[in-house]
């Protein structure tokens, strides 16, 4: 496909980006709405324009990765969910790739979108041949068929899977919370299957989840924080050992836990300066609002019970100090202290919208250990630090080679704390690697010695590292 002169290749990628998201929320907007409705004339206008600028357009997927030509789309953490939701839908219909060329009809790319988002098929098959008897109604609309899915590494496949259910269960918290902003009933069925899953992946490979809780947007702050939170309560009790229906509980509990902010005004929650005594006080009610939600809920049973008791208690404390107060002190349950430990480490570690600058994760341990027995469970502390490492997953470290590295996983002995698997990143000359690799640090030479250590720790900030995008 030809394209014009003046279009290079960054350019071109950001055009691909700007179709993935908006074919992202028509897909969503077909499962929620349908096709008559005028919320879908912005997205089909900005579609339209790309493909104008872009004298056509071939939308592709190979490998679990887009690509507009041969151009790779390259996520980050501002298009990690469109990206997730745009590659799940390819591989739910068995396509390859969505050409559009500058003469189609806006009405037949709705038809498209809408039997593609508005049901699931029987199979990758049945729905392929559903789609192209719609696009066959346009010559200037083409969609290739993928071929047979291929197995890959276990490795990658791990990580596909475990992208895959971070993203269904960001998807899930912000219909939840955006049908409390509007006063719609709360579509807490799909967040108990996507809960399902999400464990089901813990249990299986913790450290590509944990990997994930890297990914912070502040501009939908809220919404990742929440998926972060539940990761991390997840990931402590696994390490206490709880069985799968506790588990199940506690992560609902943890990821509804700021249910209550959905009804704090926005220009408060996304306020870029410090909050004012009154603004705090709003601030202060959210855990109340969040109670008061599920109370509403039809048939609010026991897990009701247990994301009422996140909701209420994760900004209480341990010694009671925190608020809601209440007239006598209480003591909190097993939910809501792993709630208030992940909720802190993850809003320390976190850029938001009034402090973009994050605390190191080191950093933030090391305050939240100086606060056990009074903000913190002295023994759940302790877990949690031995939960996410004495090196958390996404620190950035300099090993002794002059090599620089991202923790990838915690070792699996906690003896060989001090030992983790890292993801290397740049050579002893600084030069950044083009393909990241894991590195065990606990590999040893034949003499006995260790290979590699890690000399010191960085801030990703003040060298400018994402250290998300080696997750994605």
């Amino acid at each position: 496909m030809a394209r014009p002169s003046d279009i290079g290749e960054e350019a071109l990628a950001q055009y691909g980006w700007e179709v993935a998201r908006q074919f992202f929320v028509l897909l969503k907007l077909a499962r929620t709405h349908g096709p008559n409705n005028e919320a879908w004339a912005p997205g089909l206008a900005k579609v339209r324009e790309v493909v104008n600028l872009c004298d056509g357009l071939h939308l592709r997927m190979r490998d679990n990765v887009l690509y507009i030509d041969d151009v790779r789309l390259k996520s980050d953490r501002e298009g990690f969910t469109a990206q997730m939701g745009v590659t799940e839908a390819f591989a739910a219909f068995a396509i390859a790739g969505l050409e559009l060329g500058p003469g189609y009809q806006d009405e037949v790319l709705m038809q498209l979108l809408n039997a593609w988002g508005a049901t699931s098929p029987a199979s990758p098959e049945e729905g392929f041949a559903r789609l192209v008897e719609i696009a066959e109604e346009d010559d200037a609309i083409t969609l290739g068929r993928s071929a047979p899915k291929r197995t890959g590494p276990p490795t990658r496949d791990r990580r596909v899977m475990a992208k895959q259910v971070y993203a269904r269960t960001l998807d899930a918290v912000t219909d939840v919370m955006e049908s409390v902003k509007l006063k719609q009933s709360l579509p807490l069925k799909r967040a108990k299957r996507v809960m399902h899953r999400l464990v089901d992946q813990l249990l299986a490979e913790p450290s590509n989840l944990m990997g994930l809780t890297t990914l912070r947007c502040y501009d939908e702050y809220t919404y990742n924080h929440s998926v972060n939170v539940c990761v991390l309560s997840l990931s402590v009790g696994r390490k206490l050992a709880l069985p799968k229906v506790m588990l199940e509980q506690l992560g609902m509990a943890s990821l509804f836990h700021d249910m209550g902010k959905s009804q704090i005004p926005i220009e408060i929650l996304n306020k870029p300066s410090e909050f004012s005594e009154e603004e705090w006080g709003v601030i202060r009610r959210h855990p109340v609002y969040g109670v008061k939600t599920v109370v509403r809920l039809k048939g609010a049973d026991e897990l009701g019970a247990r994301v009422v008791t996140g909701s209420f208690e994760h900004h209480m404390n341990y010694d009671n100090s925190g608020y809601p107060s209440l007239p006598k002190p209480r003591s909190l349950s097993l939910y809501g202290r792993i709630i208030s430990l992940c909720d802190c480490y993850d809003a320390m570690t976190s850029a938001r919208v009034y402090n973009r600058t994050p605390f190191p994760p080191e950093r933030a341990l090391k305050f939240m250990l100086n606060k056990s027995g009074k903000a913190f469970d002295p023994v759940l502390i302790k877990v949690f630090v031995n939960t996410v490492g004495i090196f958390p997953v996404g620190t950035l470290v300099q090993l002794d080679t002059g090599e620089v590295a991202v923790v990838a996983r915690t070792h699996d002995d906690p003896t060989q704390g001090d030992r983790p698997v890292v993801r290397m990143i740049a050579d002893a000359e600084g030069r950044a690697l083009e393909e990241p690799t894991d590195i065990a640090l606990d590999e040893r030479s034949p003499g006995g010695s260790y290979l590699r250590n890690i000399q010191r720790i960085l801030d990703p900030s003040k060298y400018h590292v994402d250290v998300s995008r080696y997750f994605l």
